[in-house]
């Protein structure tokens, strides 16, 4: 299958939509930085922003930015169930708000069929987040907007100025302590479902139960007794308002265990967070500290809708080693990544007492696709379901930069994908 972006359900409504709407940490996140940037482009060109809500949803975003001052918003959204709800939603919220109904248009298709029009439209805000935050490739739609001139820049070729929300986002990986685990399941009512260290490090219950692979049925976050092992390293950095060197990741990472006496190799997890930068005031947290002190009803729903995605540090590395430090190879994907576990020279590695004594069965599961055997020492993390490209950079370089060609790339597989009925969900 050619690889492209994540490509929404074209109907139906996601378990994770209306519990979402619970989410005030990242509501209230969002409005103030729709407020910031709309007064920002006000006091700089003399006049109010059209916007264009990409991924609208049932319009929140869009209420937003028409509450606080945008001359017009275009709301797309590809999901034609979700529009209808969005239209009906929108429209009642208008009238209470005294706005005029003509002032918001609804788009239902994808963004990468959206022709610019006049000047093209002054600022795009959107929230294609999920438990990473290029879970629906929200920076390959982005850019191609920016690419194709359907937002305006205000700036130069050589020293580009969009106005975007968010503006960045970047993940980390840390390795922490977790003797419990949960798991809330999105599709039967809601209900949390703890699962207790035995049973998520019991390895038949790893290889029948959980592919380490992000889907629309179950979230995977970390209790709130999790501690922090490691420093956090980022895996990657994306930026949205800019077309060149917009994605930025390490080739590989270290982490290393802080206090390596008192670590429990079984009882590690590596985890995976992230921050998005809303506008120039404004970050968006969704970290294990920031979520464990956030309302029940809220945590929730931050549970329901993104969760953390996380493994046993057991089932990426086969082995301990005597100075508690892990290196990772580090490759993006348009709507995920791919995480290698990596030898490190002159690092002598430990076998657990457990496996010493007796010694596991090698079995095999299945991570994307990929048939992985248990007792190998590359172990891939497939952190997302869908096969998608791989990196472009520099010889020799510590660093990757995604590049145009590589983004066109992606972007037309997706033109061509979603016009065969094709969908990520």
């Amino acid at each position: 299958m050619a690889e492209g972006a994540f490509i929404p359900a074209r109907n139906d409504v996601p378990s994770y939509m209306l519990p979402m709407l619970n989410d005030s940490d990242r509501n209230l996140a969002y409005e103030s930085a729709i407020r910031e940037k709309i007064e920002a482009f006000t006091k700089t060109h003399g006049r109010a922003p059209h916007v264009l809500d990409l991924g609208a949803g049932t319009g929140l975003l869009t209420l937003m930015a028409l509450k606080h001052g945008a001359a017009r918003v275009t709301a797309l959204e590809a999901n034609e169930t979700v529009q209808g709800m969005a239209a009906d939603q929108i429209e009642a919220s208008i009238a209470e708000m005294g706005c005029d109904p003509a002032n918001c248009e609804l788009i239902c298709g994808l963004s990468v069929d959206l022709s610019k029009e006049g000047d093209g439209f002054d600022m795009v805000i959107s929230e294609l987040l999920g438990s990473m935050v290029n879970s629906e490739s929200q920076y390959v739609y982005i850019w191609d907007l920016l690419m194709r001139g359907v937002v305006r820049n205000f700036g130069s070729r050589e020293k580009p100025t969009f106005y975007t929300v968010p503006e960045s986002g970047e993940m980390t990986l840390r390795l922490c302590s977790a003797p419990v685990a949960t798991g809330i399941v999105t599709g039967i009512p809601y209900a949390p479902m703890t699962a207790l260290y035995t049973a998520v490090y019991d390895r038949s219950f790893l290889a029948e139960k959980v592919r380490w692979v992000q889907d629309e049925e179950m979230r995977l976050c970390m209790a709130d007794a999790a501690t922090s092992l490691s420093d956090s390293v980022v895996v990657p950095r994306e930026q949205y308002d800019a077309v060149s060197g917009g994605v930025q990741h390490p080739r590989s990472i270290e982490l290393r265990v802080s206090d390596p006496s008192s670590f429990v190799f079984e009882q590690a997890v590596l985890v995976l967070e992230w921050s998005v930068q809303l506008s120039a005031s404004v970050t968006l947290l969704h970290t294990l500290e920031h979520v464990a002190q956030l309302p029940p009803v809220v945590k929730t729903a931050r549970s329901i809708q993104w969760g953390h995605l996380f493994a046993p540090l057991t089932e990426c590395v086969p082995e301990s080693n005597e100075v508690g430090k892990y290196r990772f190879s580090i490759a993006y994907r348009p709507d995920g990544l791919d995480v290698t576990a990596m030898s490190i020279p002159g690092v002598r590695a430990l076998a657990p007492a457990a496996a010493a004594a007796t010694p596991a069965a090698a079995t095999t599961t299945v991570c994307a696709g990929t048939t992985v055997r248990k007792d190998e020492k590359r172990r891939r993390i497939a952190l997302t379901p869908v096969s998608a490209a791989g990196s472009a950079a520099s010889a020799g370089s510590d660093e990757v930069r995604i590049q145009h060609p590589e983004l066109a790339k992606y972007v037309m597989a997706t033109k061509m994908l979603a016009g065969q009925g094709v969908s990520s969900v």
